[in-house]
């Protein structure tokens, strides 16, 4: 009989589902989402310039600016404060990425000197040969300087329930789902028809889920509108055993279980038995190498998304088919970030 291990706190699962707008809305509410989308995109920008300006990272420092972009832009408080998180966000993640880019620099930088000095002693072609590297790496990271955020188009920011909510009717033949954002009038509400489909009833109409937050995002591609709801749910996972995850080149992943009983076993995921991914992905290289020395880029820009896209369908697939076997269990993965920088 197996052991069998409890957490102390619950985890919280978050999922994110895509519910497009239904395409038979009347113009008047297309031209609402226009103007709101323009608005709120203008609130991000506003407060996006006064954080870049006096290095905000803090709600503290930048609600002093929320009265005034309040005025400027019309809309209701619960909106400012919507596109003062969206601002924030953006500029924290640039600092991040910053500080991670100048981390790298740093390093590079640190090697270049320690070969120099060995290169001082003893000059090898070895060590020649792995300066001229560095040096073309280092030249490399510098011109991948993360730039501070810009906007040049539509921005999409989360909404909670201060402006608006994701609401099932209990008598909606047609429509049995809505979305109900607050309008600049006192009082009034935009109810947008949502399109349902069994994945995302799944979890709507399942009590343990609830709505967290959603947003309002224009697919350019598609045309449409969608609603892009967020559902959290606590879970208490009963943990039976100990999963480690080891990525690799030859094979694409390694599993060990070691059960809380003390048994345990290995699984091998190997690439040949994902031949065709490999096969479609060597010929998509190909045709795009092809296409690059005749010079049609317009050709090459649709293949390089068709190639990403499949292949973080693959990955998508694979961690589907690594998680089948692993019900109950804590799963540690090697972290794979910046593995060739590793000796």
């Amino acid at each position: 009989m197996g052991l069998e291990l409890q957490l102390a706190k619950p985890l919280t699962m978050c999922k994110t589902l895509v519910l497009p707008v239904d395409d038979r809305i009347t113009t008047t509410k297309i031209k609402f989402l226009d103007k709101l989308t323009a608005w709120l995109t203008y609130g991000v920008q506003l407060f996006l310039e006064k954080i870049i300006a006096e290095n905000i990272t803090g709600v503290k420092e930048a609600e002093q600016y929320r009265q005034h972009i309040q005025t400027l832009t019309g809309l209701s408080s619960g909106f400012v404060q919507a596109c003062r998180d969206k601002a924030l966000w953006m500029f924290k993640s640039y600092r991040e990425l910053y500080r991670e880019w100048q981390r790298e620099i740093t390093r590079l930088e640190k090697s270049i000197t320690t070969c120099k000095k060995r290169l001082a002693r003893k000059s090898t072609a070895k060590d020649r040969k792995r300066l001229r590297k560095l040096q073309h790496k280092l030249y490399r990271w510098k011109q991948r300087q993360p730039s501070p955020p810009t906007i040049r188009g539509k921005l999409a920011v989360m909404f909670d329930y201060r402006v608006g909510d994701i609401s099932l009717p209990r008598i909606a033949k047609e429509f049995p789902l809505w979305a109900r954002i607050s309008t600049l009038k006192k009082g009034e509400k935009l109810h947008l028809p949502l399109y349902m489909y069994p994945y995302a009833a799944k979890h709507l109409y399942d009590k343990e889920w609830r709505v967290k937050s959603f947003q309002i995002v224009k697919n350019h591609r598609l045309k449409r509108y969608e609603a892009h709801v967020v559902v959290e749910k606590d879970v208490m996972p009963v943990l039976k055993s100990l999963t480690g995850i080891d990525l690799g080149l030859k094979r694409l992943a390694t599993t060990v279980t070691c059960e809380l009983s003390g048994d345990g076993n290995v699984m091998l995921f190997k690439k040949e038995d994902y031949k065709k991914f490999f096969i479609h992905m060597r010929q998509l290289n190909n045709r795009i190498a092809k296409l690059q020395r005749l010079g049609k880029y317009a050709v090459v820009k649709k293949l390089y998304c068709k190639r990403v896209n499949f292949a973080k369908d693959f990955r998508r697939k694979l961690a589907i088919d690594i998680a089948k076997h692993l019900t109950g269990s804590l799963v540690v993965i090697g972290y794979p970030d910046k593995v060739r920088n590793c000796h």
